[in-house]
């Protein structure tokens, strides 16, 4: 299983950018984009709660689980 986030979805829904996200939930913007992109290894629980209430959304509204898909040749 991948973890995976809909960012980019509620961003367009709530009409901002990653920059105004940062401002709102008061969060660095390099880690606010790196977690856009889904480079991360581990959660950071505290950036997931800002963005949840700047987002005013739940934490399954945010990321969700994806099932890893096979190689064709494997």
């Amino acid at each position: 299983m991948i973890i995976r986030n809909r960012l980019g979805l509620l961003l367009q829904q709530h009409k901002l950018s990653l920059k105004a996200l940062a401002e709102k939930a008061d969060v660095n913007y390099g880690t606010l984009y790196n977690f856009y992109h889904e480079r991360f290894q581990v959660f950071n629980g505290d950036l997931i709660g800002k963005l949840c209430v700047a987002l005013r959304c739940n934490i399954e509204d945010l990321i969700y689980l994806e099932e890893e898909k096979k190689d064709a040749g494997a």
